[in-house]
């Protein structure tokens, strides 16, 4: 039963929905045959709800007559009228929420934004069955996550011919701005935070080609790294499809290493479940187009 608190009274709904029955059934004994009750009873609830408000809201009047409302029982309709509608939206809502099944998704936080926006739309509106959970993070966070079992699918960068349900070929590239010296002795660096296999590609490439570097810039997201770079604070490496005005690339022959192939992938536990297998489904015509890339 549905109980609203109005100033220390909890209001019965049900007393709500016979009242508005009355009103509009225009009398007792057509309010009683709608909602199947005998009319003693319909009187006995509206008294009832007239005793817990403390006023009279329904002008007894003889059989046969229309219901007349006193203006205590005017000022009721439309809130009666609000109150179960909030009632039923609710008990709609939980029931949705309840029949679907959720899929935890997490997302590596360098994802081309206008591509994250397209796949969430898109699940949105073709898997409707399915409620998305979404985290955005860095590959490692993901990746734990993912071992633990609280996330079912990861799109996340990966080295290239990592097990995957799908990939793409991802273009990885030193840029910094127009005005960057490549010739200095210690590279300034402007990278994401630990996790990100592009820091650590930046790391591990300088050092092997035997360049000194130092970190000059970390940024939280994408917008921050690619600030930094136009600002010239430091090289850095960043998907082909992310360079914005304001940045050029860099290559071997300002000594800049080439790097390892990477690809952006979609993981999976190794069972899918009905659900887990629609979203990823769908994900894999969005982002992978063409199914598992191969190599260039």
């Amino acid at each position: 039963m549905f109980l609203i608190a109005i100033q220390d009274y909890e209001m019965d709904l049900e007393l709500l929905r016979v009242f508005l029955a009355v009103v509009e059934a225009d009398g007792f004994t057509r309010a009683a045959d709608r909602l199947a009750r005998t009319q003693s009873t319909i009187s006995q609830q509206i008294r009832r709800l007239e005793e817990e408000l403390g006023q009279p809201l329904i002008l007894r009047q003889r059989a046969g007559r229309s219901v007349s409302l006193t203006p205590s029982g005017e000022v009721l309709v439309p809130y009666a009228r609000r109150l179960l509608d909030i009632s039923s939206e609710a008990r709609t809502v939980v029931s949705r929420e309840n029949r679907q099944a959720v899929v935890r998704l997490g997302v590596t936080e360098d994802l081309e934004s206008s591509l994250l926006v397209r796949l969430l739309e898109s699940c949105r509106l073709h898997v409707p069955e399915v409620r998305l959970e979404v985290t955005s993070a860095w590959g490692d966070v993901l990746n734990r996550l993912r071992a633990c079992g609280e996330l079912d699918l990861v799109l996340a960068k990966q080295a290239r011919g990592g097990p995957a349900l799908a990939a793409r070929p991802e273009h990885a590239v030193w840029v910094a701005s127009p005005g960057f010296d490549p010739s200095v002795d210690i590279v300034p660096l402007a990278v994401f935070p630990h996790g990100c296999l592009y820091r650590s590609q930046a790391i591990e490439t300088l050092t092997a080609s035997g360049r000194a570097w130092q970190i000059a810039f970390t940024g939280q997201g994408l917008a921050a790294v690619q600030a930094a770079i136009v600002a010239g604070l430091g090289a850095a490496i960043l998907a082909e499809n992310t360079i914005a005005p304001g940045m050029r690339r860099l290559g071997p022959s300002e000594r800049f290493p080439i790097l390892p192939r990477l690809e952006l992938a979609l993981i999976a536990l190794q069972e899918l479940s009905p659900p887990v297998e629609a979203i990823a489904s769908h994900l894999c015509s969005v982002v992978f187009p063409t199914g598992l890339q191969p190599e260039e």
